[in-house]
């Protein structure tokens, strides 16, 4: 009863009020959709190798977020001339399959990384493209920091693919490193593929930061051209998650 005991209670109550948003905090880290969907609507975010040659992972997340998520428009693909040589340019087909209309890009190769940047700066601040993606050798804090200010003066997303040896801070709202994963068991022939697979780590978040860390396995769903998270904890059952208007992100496995 006395003044002291009052403070102590109300403090304790407090503390318990604080612990009962952790399992709410718990089940969103579980959830990538809104991360990984925020690529194709606003921002600048980043997709880094996880090692070298999963360029093409990063290319085909990149045409599956924008397909499902980015506005109606033409899309600025970006390539520095280097990557080109190690990497080639994306293939028509696999856009098309992955949900991107390829009759929607304006392709640039460009000969230097300043060239590169100046090219994504610009196009993000014209406003007359729906998304920009760009895939460069280096980018820095101060260079990122001018994309995402003209990512936001414009409102277009901006996905940058950058090499496996991509280190360091940056002003983008999110890094992902991504690798190319063992596709899924096919149910009709053991022997020949199935799903196309992705592991990805979330390395940096600013919208997420407890969700750093955080590695999914990604599963692409050919029929509905959807993402889906392999859920490896099997007695944990399957909770639909927004994907899309009316894709459902899948938990699968």
């Amino acid at each position: 009863g006395t003044k002291y005991e009052h403070m102590m209670l109300k403090h304790a109550t407090h503390l318990a009020l604080v612990r009962l948003s952790e399992p709410a905090d718990a089940a969103a880290q579980a959830d990538p959709s809104a991360l990984l969907a925020a690529m194709g609507e606003s921002g600048v975010h980043e997709l880094t190798e996880a090692r070298f040659g999963d360029m093409p992972a990063l290319t085909a997340l990149a045409a599956l977020v924008l397909g499902a998520h980015a506005r109606p428009g033409p899309v600025l693909w970006v390539t520095e001339a280097a990557l080109v040589r190690e990497h080639g340019r994306p293939s028509a087909r696999g856009l098309l399959g992955l949900g991107l209309d390829p009759g929607r890009l304006l392709t640039v190769a460009a000969p230097r990384p300043r060239d590169a940047l100046w090219c994504v700066e610009e196009g993000l601040r014209s406003g007359a493209v729906a998304a920009v993606v760009a895939a460069l050798t280096e980018a820095s804090f101060t260079a990122t920091r001018r994309l995402a200010l003209a990512s936001e003066a414009q409102g277009v997303p901006a996905i940058l693919l950058m090499p496996h040896r991509r280190e360091g801070a940056t002003a983008a709202e999110a890094r992902w490193r991504v690798a190319s994963a063992p596709s899924a068991p096919n149910p009709y022939d053991p022997k020949a593929p199935g799903a196309v697979r992705w592991q990805a780590r979330l390395e940096r978040s600013r919208r997420a930061p407890w969700a750093t860390g955080r590695q999914f396995e990604l599963e692409v769903d050919d029929a509905t051209r959807s993402l889906g998270v392999v859920d490896r904890l099997a007695a944990r059952p399957a909770r639909p998650d927004a994907w899309g208007a009316g894709e459902p992100l899948r938990h699968t496995g």
